[in-house]
């Protein structure tokens, strides 16, 4: 047997496989972009929380709820800048009194998570939720 006839039953071989290398190499490059958004979104949702909730701290506003979502509207960061504030949502606060005069207030505050990689539109599993915990005493 000689080479000539090797190398003309292997003529497609090259472009098959090159063809599955970019795919599978293409794959691992949007899937670790899509972690890599994930976790700035989060990231960046983590930080507005913390600083809505250190604003909202620092007020004497009565209903919590409103003075969070209000709070998390007028971020000035540039971390908050990065994603839509209008976005962020202040949901389900619940207040419990506790016989030692402190008032707990949770609320949670959620964001709809838009993958980069998958376009359309944003199903409502893909939420990122942050509790924010608020003790003031009366």
């Amino acid at each position: 047997m000689n080479l000539n006839s090797q190398l003309t039953c292997q003529k497609g071989s090259i472009v098959v496989e090159t063809t599955l290398g970019i795919l599978s190499f293409l794959t691992l490059v949007f899937f670790w972009i899509e972690f890599s958004w994930l976790g700035f979104v989060s990231a960046a949702v983590d930080f507005a929380a913390a600083e809505a909730s250190r604003s909202t701290r620092l007020t004497t506003a009565v209903q919590v709820g409103k003075a969070l979502q209000s709070s998390l509207q007028q971020q000035s960061s540039p971390w908050a800048g990065l994603i839509d504030t209008k976005k962020l949502k202040v949901e389900n606060c619940n207040d419990k009194r506790i016989p030692v005069n402190l008032t707990v207030t949770i609320c949670q505050i959620t964001y709809p998570y838009q993958p980069v990689a998958i376009y359309g539109k944003p199903v409502k599993s893909k939420l990122i939720f942050r509790d924010a915990l608020f003790i003031r005493q009366e």
